[in-house]
């Protein structure tokens, strides 16, 4: 394996993106330190910066995270087309380690529990249907406050990897919209890996 150092005088951002165009990188991994209140919305995280606009997988590794192995591995979803992609990439990771890997759905109860477990079981067929791997589970949440919803699993289950899909964000969800990545690279204390999709594409369901 050949390293490289690359010393630029930048914004740490602006740095890292230039670099990745630069070298066609294939993924970013990055440690994180989190963020919180005040901080989190006048500063801003350089992973969660880098989260939102690079255009490669970014792994984000908070501190104090030990390496045991992966053995579970959370995908979170939202039932889109999108998933495909990122769930074959992220197989690849979980073949060597023979790891699980729980897609689950958070539900803000927009829809009833009954339409909820109907969109869950097509989209799981849909999915069976051009994946082939074995370990693959799936499950549903439920609660109106999203990422709170993803900290209990993660509290509850303690995989060692979890997993998401973003889209690159216009000026109007940047300051309308919140982003469920950005503020689970804030504040989880697993390690993070985030795919990325250039628009967003339409649901399964």
């Amino acid at each position: 394996m050949k390293c490289e150092l690359l010393s630029k005088y930048d914004l740490a951002v602006n740095a890292i993106i230039e670099t990745i165009k630069e070298k066609k990188t294939d993924f970013i991994v990055m440690g994180t330190k989190g963020a919180s209140g005040i901080k989190e919305i006048l500063m801003g995280s350089n992973t969660a910066s880098i989260i939102e606009k690079a255009n490669c997988p970014v792994i984000a590794i908070p501190e104090g995270a030990k390496f045991k192995g992966i053995k579970k591995i959370t995908y979170a979803t939202d039932y889109r087309e999108s998933d495909v992609p990122a769930l074959k990439n992220l197989i690849e990771i979980a073949k060597p380690f023979n790891a699980e890997i729980l897609v689950l759905h958070a539900s803000d109860d927009e829809f009833t529990h009954f339409s909820e477990e109907v969109f869950m079981n097509e989209f799981m067929n849909k999915i069976q249907k051009k994946i082939n791997y074995k370990k693959l589970v799936y499950k549903l949440v439920y609660g109106k406050h999203l990422t709170k919803v993803l900290d209990k699993h993660i509290e509850q289950n303690s995989p060692d990897l979890i997993a998401m899909s973003t889209r690159h964000r216009n000026m109007f969800d940047k300051i309308f919209g919140t982003s469920i990545t950005k503020k689970m690279a804030y504040h989880t204390k697993m390690p993070l890996i985030v795919f990325h999709y250039k628009q967003a594409l339409a649901m399964y369901l």
